[in-house]
């Protein structure tokens, strides 16, 4: 061990060793799903080799900090989440949602005696791949691209194009070279109104499924609290019953809710033996998300504005079609539009279309 004054010097050996004595010992105490903890010394590795460099840091440790320091991370200040390009600045951005979702998984994690390092790098890295103006964006892109390359079977979907970020665009095209772990939890994150225990999308780690819950669990709360403060809903339109059951009194309480869906979680999870959320908690849950898709995030008022989002984009992403990418084969052109378009903010979204689309004072 290297000394410092007499003091050891951190090491990523020390930080592994650390990491499996503390899963030793929370085995034998019977804690938690401790049984189930993806140590680092054990992870499949990331995509590409790299050479040893001496950082000190564990391999999901580093994964964390790839992500929060990435380029992706930081366009998503000013990606909506689901209202779109909120001018009150106490609405949830796609940033903050992120950053939730990373509490909430790290938070579960160590209640269940997981890894919060993955746990905390799947949950701020899982949404990298959304377009401007959230999933308005997904469907402009997914339609306009099924219409150019007449191909009907076309799908835009953000949680791969958020392996695409991480393994291709990031660091000037070279990528940030994630664990496999941690790729995997981004890939394997959304459920869209679609039941959350589908098999066929499951993360291969205990940590991803708890992300996957605290992404459930982020988003459903933070809606419902933005369009209370929007004045899309009223306090009576909710489910009551079930908002009472989930610790909410007279008036919606977020952090009551998200205390009970946790509970919940955590004490379904250590009575099966695995990450899993169910009983009366669940139930109500259910009704309550299946209540804001029919609900809110159909409504009238938004779909209006999705549309318009929608019709932008589809413009833009013609405009760039058209003029950067015009010399090249068409499915090339097409890849690298997406890549131009996704990866713009709502904010750069609405200055491009203005330049394309409004006339220029001549002096």
């Amino acid at each position: 061990m290297e000394r410092i004054s007499g003091r050891v010097i951190c090491s990523r050996k020390i930080q592994e060793d650390l990491e499996h004595e503390h899963k030793e010992r929370c085995v034998k105490l019977g804690f938690g799903l401790a049984e189930q903890f993806t140590l680092s010394s054990e992870s499949r590795g990331r995509l590409k080799d790299e050479a040893d460099d001496g950082d000190w840091r564990t391999i999901f440790r580093r994964d964390y900090d790839r992500l929060i320091w990435s380029d992706g991370h930081a366009r998503l200040r000013n990606k909506s989440q689901t209202a779109l390009h909120p001018v009150n600045q106490e609405i949830t951005t796609r940033l903050i949602h992120v950053i939730k979702v990373a509490q909430l998984a790290v938070r579960n994690c160590q209640f269940l005696f997981l890894n919060p390092d993955l746990g905390g790098a799947i949950g701020i890295g899982h949404d990298n791949g959304h377009t401007p103006f959230g999933h308005a964006g997904e469907r402009a892109i997914t339609e306009i691209v099924q219409e150019i390359l007449c191909n009907p079977d076309y799908e835009f979907h953000h949680a791969r194009y958020g392996l695409e970020i991480v393994d291709r665009i990031e660091n000037n095209g070279k990528g940030i070279n994630l664990s496999l772990e941690t790729r995997d939890g981004i890939l394997n994150h959304s459920r869209g109104e679609g039941s959350v225990d589908a098999v066929a999308l499951r993360p291969f780690t205990p940590e991803g499924e708890v992300a996957v819950w605290a992404d459930k669990f982020a988003y459903t709360s933070s809606d419902i609290s933005d369009f209370l403060k929007l004045g899309v809903i009223s306090e009576s339109d909710l489910p009551q019953s079930e908002l009472r059951l989930l610790g909410c009194g007279d008036r919606y309480s977020k952090s009551r809710i998200l205390d009970e869906l946790n509970y919940g979680l955590v004490t379904s999870s250590l009575e099966e033996g695995r990450v899993c959320f169910n009983g009366e908690r669940r139930e109500a849950f259910d009704v309550i998300r299946k209540w804001m898709f029919n609900n809110v995030y159909g409504h009238d008022k938004l779909e209006d504005e999705f549309k318009k989002a929608q019709d932008m984009i589809k413009r833009v992403f013609s405009y760039v079609l058209a003029t950067r990418f015009k010399n090249l084969p068409l499915n090339d052109a097409v890849s690298k539009t997406i890549d131009v378009v996704a990866c713009m903010t709502d904010v750069s979204m609405m200055e491009y279309f203005d330049d394309i689309s409004k006339p220029k004072r001549i002096y």
